[in-house]
């Protein structure tokens, strides 16, 4: 997008992240180094060592709602903690000449960097790119829709890992993805819609089915190529639009009475 104010926010979201990585590499690094060379590191050493400590229990013990990310948030804690200390200790292994620490230390490295960049890094644009399809009916769900209307689709069926485009595109929520309520509710409700969705999408039992849709308070149904609900459950469905990303439909007013 070249709307303005998609370019004013990435400009800004680009220099925030420019001026914490250019910041930490400039000053942490450096003041830490010095400090180690002059004897003037013990508190430095000491709140590293804590929050690497700390972050790592943490890590380890806390994952809960609202979102599971807290348990990743704390491990970056333990990893900001450890990585200046390692800094120093690899610098000075390489001033010295001892090879063997160093290499230890980059065979432990590679893994992690080999899979952040060939799955997260090259995979990303495959498994969570976005085809042409699928944004220009995403465009076109939010000119026919209201914000707050929620819409009934499977991604959490096809891929768990891909969330869907819809909230991302459309502003619009969705019954369960990733990006909508899957990480805030209780076990037993997003269990429920789990289920309303298998039943819906997949199972082929009609009344079950529009059951499913009608206490899902959906506005839209999104079906998505290669899935095939029971086509009685289809009736009373308005069609708006299909192309390669799938088929969207509108629930009307007398389609939300129960069976």
């Amino acid at each position: 997008s070249l709307s303005p104010r998609v370019l004013v926010a990435s400009l800004l979201a680009s220099a925030a992240v420019a001026a914490i990585a250019l910041g930490a590499r400039a000053l942490a690094l450096p003041t830490l180094l010095r400090g180690a060379r002059r004897g003037e590191a013990v508190v430095v050493y000491r709140i590293l060592a804590f929050a690497s400590v700390a972050g790592l229990l943490l890590a380890m013990t806390v994952g809960v709602p609202p979102h599971y990310l807290n348990a990743a948030q704390f491990a970056w804690v333990a990893v900001f903690g450890l990585a200046p200390l390692l800094a120093i200790a690899c610098a000075e292994w390489l001033r010295a000449g001892r090879w063997q620490p160093l290499a230890a230390v980059v065979l432990l490295a590679l893994p992690g960097s080999a899979d952040a960049i060939l799955r997260l890094g090259f995979g990303a644009p495959q498994r969570f790119g976005i085809s042409r399809a699928e944004r220009d009916l995403c465009l076109r769900l939010a000119q026919v829709s209201a914000p707050g209307d929620v819409v009934f689709e499977p991604s959490m069926l096809l891929d768990t890992d891909r969330p869907s485009a819809i909230p991302l595109l459309a502003g619009r929520p969705v019954y369960l993805s990733l990006l909508s309520a899957v990480g805030t509710l209780p076990a037993e409700e997003r269990d429920a819609r789990y289920e309303a969705l298998v039943a819906f999408f997949v199972g082929r039992d009609a009344e079950a089915a529009r059951a499913a849709l009608v206490s899902s308070g959906a506005r839209f149904v999104l079906v998505p190529p290669g899935v095939t609900p029971a086509a009685s459950a289809m009736d009373g469905l308005e069609p708006i639009a299909d192309n390669a990303a799938g088929r969207l439909y509108r629930v009307p007013d007398s389609a939300t009475v129960a069976p």
